[in-house]
């Protein structure tokens, strides 16, 4: 088992501890493996009933009886070994590696593996009481616990496999020109995936009867399954209670968590439990107008294949990449279309060549003190004398070109950077992270490599990991994260208020800074009072969390100022500078001069205004909050108002929260006559003048 483990894996192995084996712990656990011989499967078929944790529970659930009672024989087994005097540290850790791969790829999450660990030595201890075995419940307790720890190795092991494979298949489907040479690559790369016993594509001819066709994996159950064919697709003789026909009917994945007790597999139920199959999924396969074109069969040696929730998600990703596929396949029938793919594979081209690949520097500043604090490196492509911006390259990019693009930005990134630090520049660059990164073990390795290479200091390297990405399912995304940060590095969270965050993200994952997306910032255009609402409230919401707070898109002086107004840490726009190219970035540094804003208490334009308006309404909140709990008159309103302007339109305003409360409608009428007022001081006189 260990000869089989990746080398980077196998070489961080840590072997379980000598100390709970041998011939001086014989005495002290003998007597104990000898009292578990009698009761070990009464504490396994309590455990089973115990245990209600939801993936362990569906797949105890899906068994037949016959199953059941062997896995509880199995388990019984494991347990009185695991108590066994005569246990060896490499035979335990053999075991424990076999039983860790068979979870992974059966989809029980690791918290499982820890809740059961808990149940176990509860019933235990239960079952033969400490007072009489004390020493030997401690030993062990410490080999289960170690038993638990190499499992989760197995997880890393699958993890890792997966996103090498999900890599690679992305790399060949761009290289197919046919519908047939994608199915037999893709199924040729599936079926390197550890949890897939067997996969086949199956599509229907002309006659709307499925046939087989291309094929990897288990040959058996190959063999036997393609002898026993597929019902036609025909309304008349359809079969809508075959899996096969089910998938292709509603477009959704069909899972057969047993194949020896689901009903919908009475077709293939001989066949497959004459091999090694228990359990599969069929994945309808569509390109870009929803029909399916071709069905995946997954197999899976184990009751319960492919329905965990990151099992589900692999599925979903081998569907969307395979669908991918037959979209470009059918785009190149089309003269337009085939154009794009030139297009793209130039773009592909580009990213690889020399010099080709550019990297852009926009600055960003510290609001408290004007200084240059780093620089985000932006890619660009130089095609002849045109220089491509992401936004019309990156629609066309594979998983594999996204890659590309990070390695060696990053490479050429933190070599202009340790230039600048040697000529006595020090800020630190900041350089977007794809969430793909996190479930692809390249990417950590790039960086590795990167800061090895040119010497950069990891502390003044920054990720940037885009909020509009949805996170990988299928890997534990804070372990990913935290293996970034082991390097030295920060992280941050791009585009805040754009996509995917949630409270939980932002709270849970180790962000050291969030930027708040410039979307939010071109809401001032239209709502200035709104969009610098959302700012206020997403810096107090990161600053809270312990994050620094930079605010993207920032386009004029007085944004600049309502932002440092409201207590951000950073801002980042044209305003400051746009985007320029490595060469340009030194110069523009030495000139720079760093930005002179007004004092706080006296704001001049519209948003810096608003800004005070904003942190003036939150004092006032708080004391009409007291007024309410003390149920008396506070006379002590925040005063002076933040800004100049008319006494009544003031007063209007604050005798509408006292009465009415800083919710209600005639709150929301005064402050909207107030910002009028602020935008069109004529346009409020005459609505005044109407008034009186």
């Amino acid at each position: 088992m260990l000869s089989g483990l990746p080398v980077g894996i196998a070489s961080t192995l840590t072997p379980p501890d000598p100390a709970f084996y041998g011939r001086e712990i014989e005495p002290v656990l003998r007597p104990l493996g000898s009292a578990i011989e009698p009761v070990a499967r009464m504490i396994v078929l309590r455990l089973h009933d115990a245990l209600a944790v939801p993936r362990t529970r569906s797949l105890l659930g899906c068994l037949t009886d016959l199953e059941r009672d062997k896995l509880v024989r199995r388990h019984t087994r494991y347990l009185r070994t695991l108590a066994s005097a005569r246990l060896t540290p490499t035979r335990h850790l053999e075991m424990a590696l076999r039983l860790g791969r068979l979870h992974a790829e059966i989809g029980i999450p690791r918290e499982e593996l820890l809740v059961a660990l808990s149940a176990t030595l509860k019933l235990l201890r239960e079952a033969l009481p400490g007072t009489d075995y004390g020493h030997a419940h401690y030993i062990l307790s410490q080999r289960l616990v170690s038993d638990i720890a190499q499992q989760a190795v197995m997880y890393q092991v699958l993890q890792d496999s997966r996103a090498s494979v999900l890599s690679e298949l992305e790399q060949v489907v761009r290289g197919v020109t046919s519908n047939t040479d994608l199915l037999s690559q893709c199924a040729r790369v599936i079926g390197e995936l550890p949890e897939v016993a067997a996969c086949s594509f199956l599509a229907p001819d002309t006659t709307a009867a499925f046939q087989w066709g291309c094929m990897a994996g288990d040959e058996q159950i190959l063999s036997e399954i393609s002898a026993v064919g597929v019902p036609d697709l025909a309304p008349n003789v359809s079969h809508p209670s075959c899996i096969p026909w089910q998938a292709w009917s509603t477009g959704q994945s069909i899972h057969c968590l047993n194949v020896r007790s689901d009903p919908r597999m009475w077709l293939w139920q001989t066949a497959c439990c004459s091999t090694a199959a228990r359990s599969l999924v069929c994945v309808p396969i569509s390109a870009r107008d929803r029909t399916p074109r071709a069905l995946l069969a997954l197999f899976s040696r184990s009751p319960g294949g492919f329905d965990s929730p990151d099992q589900r998600a692999l599925v979903r990703r081998l569907q969307d990449i395979i669908g991918a596929a037959y979209s470009r396949l059918d785009g190149l029938r089309d003269s337009v279309d085939a154009t794009r793919c030139a297009q793209r594979n130039r773009w592909a081209e580009l990213i690889r060549a020399d010099r080709a690949l550019q990297i852009y520097y926009q600055p960003i500043i510290d609001l408290k003190t004007g200084h240059i604090i780093k620089a985000e490196a932006l890619a660009r492509l130089r095609d002849g004398d045109k220089v491509i911006a992401p936004a019309e390259f990156f629609p066309g990019l594979s998983a594999g070109d996204f890659y590309e693009i990070y390695r060696r930005g990053l490479h050429l990134a933190l070599t202009q950077g340790s230039q600048w630090i040697g000529a006595g520049l020090k800020f630190r660059i900041a350089l977007n992270l794809p969430s793909s990164a996190l479930g692809d073990p390249r990417y950590l390795h790039a960086t590795t490599s990167a800061l090895s290479m040119t010497r950069f200091p990891p502390e003044m390297l920054e990720l940037e990991l885009l909020e509009t990405d949805a996170l990988p399912g299928g890997i534990d995304v804070r372990r990913a994260l935290e293996q970034f940060k082991g390097l030295g590095i920060a992280l941050a969270e791009d585009d805040l208020g754009s996509g995917h965050s949630s409270l939980n993200r932002l709270s849970q994952l180790p962000f050291d800074t969030i930027k708040i997306d410039r979307a939010i910032v071109r809401l001032a255009g239209a709502d200035v009072s709104r969009a610098l609402r959302f700012i206020y409230q997403l810096t107090r919401l990161g600053q809270s969390l312990g994050k620094n707070v930079i605010v993207e898109g920032i386009e004029d002086v007085e944004m600049l100022n309502a932002v440092r107004i409201l207590g951000s840490d950073a801002a980042q726009g044209y305003v400051i500078a746009a985007p320029m190219p490595a060469e340009n970035l030194a110069g523009w540094v030495k000139t720079y001069t760093p930005f002179r804003m007004p004092a706080t208490d006296s704001p001049v334009g519209m948003p810096s205004r608003v800004a005070s308006l904003l942190l003036w309404e939150e004092r006032l909140h708080l004391l009409l909050d007291r007024e309410a709990e003390q149920t008396r008159r506070v006379t002590d309103i925040p005063t002076p108002f933040p800004f100049d302007g008319d006494a009544d339109t003031h007063e209007a305003l604050i005798a509408a929260a006292r009465r009415h409360g800083m919710r209600s409608a005639q709150y929301a009428a005064a402050r909207a006559n107030l910002l009028l007022g602020l935008c069109c001081p004529e346009a409020s006189a005459h609505r005044r003048q109407l008034s009186a």
